[in-house]
């Protein structure tokens, strides 16, 4: 691990399955915080930290180990590591800007975890 990273962002690894090897490597190197949340796509995601020697007098290693479905991966990263990284630089308000929206066809919704559905936007005057 770089002695100069603060963040590690990781994709994939983090499931249930037999190759699954990033959550072992993370419990025997550092503190898993969460490993699994209530979101869909997302429920996999990640997050520990990990203190070595090398980073002695720095602040613990923050790793994020993202979910191996590109579309989960891609949402968990939005909704969670880029909020981190822009509050690690010092941005007042480090979350993506939200809009409200109406929906052309209804979407059946999970209602015990919030989803996140892909769309496409139309502005109208």
């Amino acid at each position: 691990i770089s002695k100069g990273a603060d963040i590690l962002v990781t994709s994939g690894g983090v499931s249930m399955g037999d190759r699954d090897l990033v959550k072992p490597l993370l419990e025997k190197r550092g503190v898993i915080h969460y490993g699994r949340v209530l979101m869909k796509p997302g429920k996999p995601l990640t997050f520990a930290t990990v203190e070595t020697p090398e980073r002695q007098g720095k602040p613990r290693l923050l790793v994020f180990g993202l979910p191996g479905n590109p579309v989960s991966s891609i949402v968990t990263f939005h909704l969670v590591v880029h909020p981190c990284i822009r509050k690690l630089k010092g941005f007042a308000d480090p979350y993506l800007r939200r809009v409200r929206a109406l929906t052309s066809t209804p979407l059946k919704l999970d209602p015990e975890r919030p989803e996140y559905h892909r769309v496409m936007l139309k502005w109208d005057d």
